[in-house]
């Protein structure tokens, strides 16, 4: 498996079977980058670990280092996972 980050364009996936998943950004008002990579590696294992599907991992992992930029900082920037998935509903297109 294949992870690249596209910024505030969101990430793109491709998996060993040849499956390609392209997640895009969420609008936020960004704040502070520092750690937005961290943020969304982070993000990416916690719902890897979760048994996600690999569409609602992208989604989760890029919904986490959208959250993170409105904060300033790196570690008290993450969120709390029950946030992360408030955060998803709310900004549904």
């Amino acid at each position: 498996m294949v992870v690249y980050k596209k910024g505030k364009e969101g990430s793109f996936l491709k998996t060993s079977s040849g499956k390609e998943i392209n997640s895009p950004g969420f609008k936020v008002n960004v704040i502070d980058t520092t750690g937005a990579g961290d943020a969304f590696a982070g993000g990416f294992l916690t719902a890897y670990l979760n048994k996600l599907d690999f569409e609602n991992i992208m989604e989760f992992a890029n919904a986490v280092a959208a959250i993170s930029v409105t904060r300033k900082g790196a570690k008290e920037a993450l969120p709390k996972i029950e946030e992360v998935y408030d955060f998803i509903r709310e900004n549904k297109d």
